[in-house]
């Protein structure tokens, strides 16, 4: 009895931080890289021997989804941890390290950008009213497009969580096993998208401006939540095994995407009833990988998620994922003036080589800098990044 009160009183904490994090990390950028470089090669058909391998490469965009869950897991996490008696999250030095971690990358990409648009023989895409709103990542208030790099449009998603996140932390103050609140969490988000259907339904082009918030806050709250739900029961030790999560977790997205491949462009198209629960689905797939990776006490998951190549793109998963769509842009250019087709195999290696470099390149002038000094923790089988004590701030925490 006094082994379980003396339990009860310590102070709630997460595991340390773990290198398959980071090469969870990983798998979402290049899963998104897959995706945009199978469009610019025209979207051909993958197989591999018997299998068909284009659910895999057609539907890469869920890798957004998966840095969403990674998010609420990682910067939500600090918030559920203080909201049941753990370190309490200094709140200025959140929001110091958020705006550094994200914002000089950003920048560095905004200014190369705009200048290359700027000299080209092409009108400027922008005026300074959205010039502005995308300086400071508050173009979603009008719009969800970038003009300058499509992939923009998720960075207000991320920001907006880190407002909310301390709000959404209320949901957990509990230590139930499934806190009720994010059940109604998750209801609500998928209301909130039936809405978005039936007003787009009723009111045709009309309702647009209102739709297109169901791949941004609200639309895609619950999925935050579910990474928030992860640190939650890694907190009261209800982690579970991690290769049954991962198996979980890994046939459950295999089975979605092969799903939503067949459902088709279930967002643009407003395919009901898939649109109301697949950001859920994959949530709940992509929760149970995180949880995978952050327990990695077995020497599977260290070997199948902290291994180096994608520990690597895991490092550098925010410059690649920033630059990538660019340097596609630029190789098909290229292609063009050079009489190459961008559906050949070697235009394909040379794209995905230039994304890499200018991901590793803006990593090592642009982010690291910025970076908090890395420390060593020791963590199951192997050495891992800094020790995730509790606050929303670990190494290579931002999740994108």
């Amino acid at each position: 009895m006094t082994g379980i009160i003396a339990a009860m009183t310590i102070a709630p904490r997460l595991p340390p931080y773990s290198d398959a994090l980071t090469g969870l990390r990983g798998i979402a950028a290049l899963w998104v890289l897959v995706f945009h470089l199978w469009q610019f090669t025209g979207g051909p058909q993958l197989s591999l021997g018997p299998m068909d391998l284009t659910p895999l490469a057609a539907r890469g965009h869920f890798g957004v989804d998966l840095f969403f869950v990674l998010s609420g897991y990682l910067i939500g996490g600090g918030w559920v941890i203080a909201r049941l008696g753990g370190p309490v999250v200094a709140v200025g030095r959140f929001w110091k390290r958020r705006f550094l971690r994200v914002f000089p990358a950003y920048w560095a990409q905004w200014l190369i950008l705009a200048m290359l648009a700027w000299l080209s023989a092409k009108p400027f895409p922008m005026d300074a009213t959205h010039a502005l709103l995308s300086v400071t990542l508050t173009f979603n208030l009008v719009q969800n497009e970038a003009a300058l790099n499509a992939v923009w449009w998720s960075l207000p998603v991320e920001w907006n969580f880190y407002v909310i996140a301390p709000l959404a932390a209320l949901l957990f103050v509990t230590r139930r096993a499934l806190p009720a609140p994010l059940l109604a969490l998750v209801l609500a988000s998928v209301l909130i998208r039936a809405v978005m259907w039936w007003s787009l339904h009723t009111w045709g082009a009309e309702a647009i401006p209102f739709y297109r918030w169901v791949i941004q806050l609200p639309g895609r709250m619950d999925q935050f939540a579910l990474g928030m739900l992860v640190a939650h029961a890694l907190a009261l030790g209800r982690g579970g095994s991690e290769r049954l999560l991962l198996l979980g977790g890994g046939v459950a997205t295999l089975v979605l995407v092969w799903l939503s491949h067949r459902a088709g462009n279930v967002v643009d198209g407003a395919v009901a009833p898939w649109l109301f629960f697949q950001f859920t689905l994959f949530g709940c797939a992509f929760a149970a990988l995180t949880a995978a990776a952050a327990l990695s006490r077995s020497s599977l998951v260290t070997r199948l998620l902290a291994n180096r190549p994608l520990v690597f793109a895991g490092t550098i998963s925010y410059s690649l994922y920033l630059w990538h769509y660019p340097a596609l842009q630029w190789m098909r250019q290229w292609a063009r003036a050079e009489g190459w087709s961008t559906a050949d195999w070697r235009w394909a290696c040379a794209a995905v080589a230039l994304s890499l470099v200018l991901g590793w390149v803006s990593y090592r002038l642009v982010e690291r800098p910025f970076l908090p000094q890395r420390r060593k923790a020791k963590h199951g089988a192997g050495s891992v990044s800094k020790e995730y004590s509790g606050t929303p701030e670990p190494i290579s925490e931002d999740a994108r």
